[in-house]
């Protein structure tokens, strides 16, 4: 009987003993197990994120090259552009110059008739300005482009280009209050039919002296030439203004192959 109950007994404290054994190997185990979990969950948001960043990073510089590649291209047409209004307002002003001149000192000769007539129809002409390519600088400004353009040279040469542009822009619209001042002022004085007749037909044997003044009040034709020189001063600040425009051009072509390393 004894026996039997001790047997019992210790049979009873043994699987007592494994099941509290048991219960730490569990709870330890739980408590790694949970630890490994968060530690892995950890790992892979935090690569996610560092995946995403990598992603995003290379996008921006895909962009950034992009803008920059536009940019060159843009300022490139530019320069074909800024060499035909050189070339243009540079024959513009010396025209002013002799047309304003011939008007302050004018002598009612056929000589001088005939100079005023040679030289009026470039106050008539359409002003030829500098007309930019800025589809790339508005995608930089407007679409927070910049944001993208990391390197402080290139910002910084974008920057002084698109004062330049500004300047320019600024200084069309005195050139072009001249512009429409000088004709209207002229219309008073010249038959611009007989104008039109010169510059489109330029006949041979035309007779210079055909070519009557509407008026010949000298103060009138003083105040042309004067509105004529003051235009002249206006043109040749603008040509002073795209030549520097140009310069910049360069500047920024180069810069931005530079840093970006293009050819």
């Amino acid at each position: 009987m004894f026996p039997e109950d001790d047997n019992s007994v210790f049979s009873c404290v043994i699987c007592n003993n494994l099941n509290a054994v048991s219960m730490e190997e569990t709870k330890s185990k739980n408590w790694k197990s949970y630890f490994l979990e968060f530690l892995m969950l950890f790992l892979a948001v935090s690569l996610g994120f560092m995946a995403d960043n990598y992603r995003e990073n290379l996008s921006d510089k895909s962009k950034e090259k992009g803008y920059i590649i536009s940019m060159i291209e843009d300022v490139e047409k530019d320069k074909l552009n800024i060499l035909e209004v050189l070339k243009f307002n540079k024959r513009r002003s010396e025209h002013l110059d002799s047309l304003g001149t011939i008007c302050m000192n004018y002598n009612p000769t056929e000589k001088n008739n005939l100079e005023l007539y040679k030289y009026l129809p470039i106050i008539l002409y359409k002003p030829d300005f500098i007309d930019p390519t800025e589809l790339t600088m508005h995608q930089l400004k407007n679409a927070g482009g910049m944001r993208l353009i990391k390197n402080k040279e290139a910002i910084n040469e974008i920057v002084l280009y698109d004062s330049k542009i500004k300047k320019i822009e600024n200084q069309q619209i005195y050139y072009e209050n001249y512009h429409h001042n000088s004709i209207d002022v002229g219309t008073k004085i010249f038959n611009l039919y007989k104008v039109r007749s010169y510059m489109y037909e330029k006949t041979d044997g035309y007779n210079p002296t055909s070519f009557q003044f509407i008026s010949n009040d000298e103060s009138l034709l003083s105040e042309f030439g004067n509105n004529v020189l003051m235009y002249k001063g206006i043109v040749v600040y603008y040509v002073i203004l795209v030549k520097e425009m140009e310069k910049q051009a360069d500047n920024l072509i180069q810069t931005l192959k530079r840093e970006y390393r293009l050819k």
